[in-house]
């Protein structure tokens, strides 16, 4: 500042007179811009919007492919059977000879990295879980085994004796959400297999499913009616949509020798839901319904609880996919019904259930007898 006048600066912007003709000039103490300087803005504007567009639809690709990724679940290690009340360092060594028990040697066994198990439960006629299954995938021999668990097998619980079907229910009266925890937990002390991937099925899931990919043809094999549960179905093939096939899996009217060549009663109606799956299997899981993959992971998330995550879910679908139909198999777990004041209580054939549990079993070694916790088997 000279005399009260400013004084441009020496070798900087704006020196001279050829860039004082540069300067806006002013209106009311305010500068106003050039038409060049508005043009420009003006071309800059689409150029903000193309980018932005273009970094909404790189967030929106990520998420897709966050959600839809395919990623195998972990196999988390079994919990302790009976928690240990002091840590290995302090424990006292077993004396040599005496049979480890069923927690030890689950404990040391190794997993089989290619098998991932799965359990499944179903309510379907809004009581107990009657529909419960254990799958064993195993993703390298493109192989699917399923076991059966009849609803009345007994177990112990608390000290208890239960049928497995309630146990879900106790789980849940006892801690809300923790209905599958408690059940997989039980079968794991039953059978020795363990299986941190859990399903909760309800019956809309079922339905929705069917639905979506047209319907299954299946020949029902002979006529189901019983009004007072809302079942009608005419024998003879025909596409079953989502309300009929859960009509043919609910039904449970197979009588001695019937002809729908099924065992009777509750036998009969687990093995018309493995028939019917199997079927639905072979028509569903072609390379044809991949598309439909996404339609089928929202299916899950609204109507199942499940541990598995999205990625997971989708996992599953893809490689079962990749499973050709006679190498998927269906077992049930072989029992001894006994009935005692009319009501129906299923114990276990040991000899038979070892033999059974070698097509799920998710370790190197094979099942034994002292890795099992049957209190009611049969005689």
């Amino acid at each position: 500042m000279k005399n009260g006048k400013r004084v441009a600066r020496k070798n900087g912007a704006g020196n001279g007179p050829s860039d004082a003709s540069k300067i806006p000039k002013t209106r009311g103490g305010r500068r106003t811009g050039t038409p060049r300087a508005e043009k420009k803005a003006k071309s800059k504007t689409p150029r903000i919007l193309l980018g932005s567009l273009c970094g909404l639809l790189l967030i929106g690709a990520a998420v897709l492919a966050y959600l839809f990724w395919p990623q195998a679940p972990d196999q988390p290690r079994p919990p302790n059977i009976v928690p240990p009340s002091l840590p290995p360092e302090q424990r006292t060594p077993r004396p040599s000879g005496m049979t480890p028990s069923p927690d030890e040697i689950l404990q040391e066994a190794e997993f089989n990295p290619n098998v991932h198990l799965i359990l499944g439960a179903a309510n379907f006629d809004g009581g107990n879980t009657d529909t419960i299954m254990l799958g064993a995938l195993n993703y390298k021999e493109n192989t699917l085994h399923v076991l059966s668990i009849p609803r009345d097998t007994v177990i112990q619980y608390n000290g208890r004796q239960r049928r497995i079907n309630t146990i879900f229910s106790l789980g849940e009266q006892n801690k809300r959400g923790s209905g599958m925890e408690t059940l997989a937990m039980e079968l794991y002390k039953l059978l020795g297999i363990h299986s941190g991937n859990t399903v909760y099925i309800r019956a809309n899931a079922f339905t929705r499913a069917v639905n979506a990919v047209g319907g299954v043809e299946f020949d029902v094999p002979i006529n189901m009616y019983k009004p007072y549960e809302n079942i009608d179905l005419k024998r003879g093939q025909q596409r079953l949509y989502g309300a009929e096939a859960l009509m043919l899996l609910r039904y449970r009217g197979y009588g001695r020798n019937n002809q729908a060549g099924v065992s009777h009663d509750d036998y009969g109606r687990m093995e018309m839901q493995q028939r019917f799956l199997k079927e639905a299997a072979r028509q569903i899981l072609t390379v044809g319904n991949i598309p439909k993959i996404p339609e089928f992971v929202n299916i899950f998330n609204e109507n199942v609880a499940t541990t598995l995550t999205t990625n997971n879910i989708s996992w599953f679908a893809n490689e079962m996919t990749k499973v050709p139909n006679e190498n998927i198999h269906f077992h049930t777990l072989p029992t001894q019904t006994n009935i005692v004041n009319g009501a129906y209580y299923e114990y276990i054939k040991v000899e038979e259930a070892l033999e059974i549990l070698q097509y799920i079993n998710p370790y190197t070694m094979p099942i034994t007898r002292e890795m099992l916790r049957i209190d009611y088997a049969a005689q």
